[in-house]
């Protein structure tokens, strides 16, 4: 049986420019996916090892690429909701003790505010 990551190399390497995900607005190729997760699976690796890593990002591409790029990286990973209070969120990274965060631009000084 081959994992998630085996099948996104097969298929970026079988269908490059394959579609592999789209919201209506973005698309991403399975080359573009498979280069995107590798990347970054990667360079958490090189920093972190055993260590949850929060997701706090809309749900869309760039979460989908985190999710498996965190994966790769043998890390696990918790998605927060963004549009939850901020208590519950201070309360959900202090159980989880997680070190590294994953935002983006639209929600970056929450995420400085909120897991210090």
């Amino acid at each position: 049986m081959k994992n998630v990551y085996e099948l996104l190399q097969r298929s970026a390497r079988c269908y490059p420019d394959a579609i592999a995900l789209s919201n209506g607005r973005d698309t991403c190729t399975f080359e573009q996916l498979h280069s995107s997760v590798r990347q970054l699976g990667s360079g958490i690796a090189a920093y972190s090892r055993q260590s949850p890593v929060i997701i706090f990002l809309d749900h869309d591409l760039p979460a989908v690429i985190s999710m498996l790029g965190i994966a790769l990286s043998g890390n696990s990973y918790c998605i927060f909701n963004t549009d939850l209070p901020d208590l519950r969120l201070q309360a959900m990274e202090r159980a989880l003790s997680a070190r590294y965060v994953i935002t983006d631009q639209a929600h970056i000084q929450r995420a400085i505010k909120l897991f210090p």
